[in-house]
């Protein structure tokens, strides 16, 4: 009989696609990429019993058979393990129903999908992404009071809701989030430890709270992914990075800042200034895996201006700062609005 080992492998927001982003601009669309930190992930589980699927499986709500064979093929490698998959916000349709639904008819697996409402399994709590009819609230701050009401505490919470505190690639913190956020120090009345999926960005809240990330790269500022162990014993948490391409933005740039960037990037280049040397910037971004040069330039035909400042030169980040400025809303309520989308 195999011996035990009490540790649980938890793998974040996965958002399987057709193709990964920007994989346009690599000659291998990023596709040796993508099995490397799938391999990865699965060798990575050899000692665990356990594995937990903190949501968004998948990008998109409707998915092509590839894809859904894809994912089936890539839960199947976890053979003999007891496999937990949380409802993540991109599994949910409006009518409450997942894109996850078809995995509970597939026989001969222990596998838990759990998508929507809190599920308690032993020392475990899981609680997916709800939405406002199943979340029966149309306030959010009154719904996550409700949440937290409904739990009673346990060892572990894995979870797929924001958690207050985090804060995304952009800057953004999730306190400012249009949704359900909860509250950290509440949490960590309840339970011993908090995992927690959604944010794409790994943020390490406190000894007990972890929020895990995404696992794929595919945002300008994305850089690291990690998954995680847990020993269930002492509820120690593991980082492991993954493999993968990290992906950089330059505006202008030196080239002691190109120089800083590991080789195997994807590099985005925006060039706002005519001084620029463009075509050794193009000679410098050769050795990376992948690039792409964007130029804003300003242009006398096309220009916009407001007062002193240059719209259509303008990236998003000084676009939402100016329209803050003139509507007198808060910036960082549409930096979270704007990763909200973008995600």
């Amino acid at each position: 009989m195999k011996n035990k080992t009490n540790k649980i492998l938890v793998v974040g927001d996965i958002h399987l696609r057709s193709e990964m982003a920007y994989s346009d601009i690599l000659e291998d669309r990023r596709v040796p990429e993508k099995k490397e930190i799938l391999d990865f992930i699965v060798e990575s589980a050899k000692d665990c019993d356990k594995i937990v699927m903190l949501g968004d499986l998948f990008h998109n709500r409707t998915n092509s058979s590839e894809l859904i064979r894809e994912i089936v093929e890539f839960l199947e490698r976890f053979e003999g393990k007891e496999l937990f998959i949380l409802g993540g916000n991109h599994d949910k349709t409006s009518s409450g129903r997942t894109t996850l639904d078809f995995l509970s008819e597939i026989k001969n697996h222990s596998w838990h999908v759990v998508t929507d409402k809190l599920i308690i399994i032993g020392d475990f709590d899981f609680l997916p992404y709800l939405i406002k009819p199943e979340l029966k609230e149309k306030d959010y701050k009154k719904a996550s009071k409700k949440l937290l009401e409904e739990m009673k505490g346990n060892k572990i919470l894995f979870t797929h809701f924001a958690i207050s505190g985090s804060e995304t690639s952009s800057g953004a913190m999730s306190d400012l989030f249009d949704e359900v956020v909860l509250d950290r120090k509440e949490l960590e009345k309840k339970y011993k430890l908090i995992i927690a999926g959604h944010i794409h960005q790994y943020n390490k809240l406190s000894k007990k709270t972890t929020v895990t990330g995404s696992i794929f790269c595919n945002e300008i500022g994305e850089h690291e992914k990690f998954i995680h162990k847990i020993d269930e014993e002492t509820l120690e948490v593991e980082r492991l990075k993954l493999p993968g391409r990290g992906i950089y933005k330059l505006t202008d740039p030196k080239e002691d800042e190109i120089a800083k960037i590991p080789k195997n990037s994807i590099v985005k280049v925006f060039i706002t200034k005519k001084e620029v040397d463009l075509e050794k910037i193009k000679k410098e971004l050769e050795k990376f895996d992948g690039s792409l040069i964007i130029e804003n330039l300003p242009s006398e035909r096309k220009k916009m201006q407001y007062a002193d400042e240059d719209i259509l030169g303008m990236e998003m980040e000084g676009l939402l700062d100016l329209y803050s400025k003139v509507k007198k809303v808060s910036l960082e309520k549409l930096k979270a609005g704007w990763d909200l989308i973008k995600n």
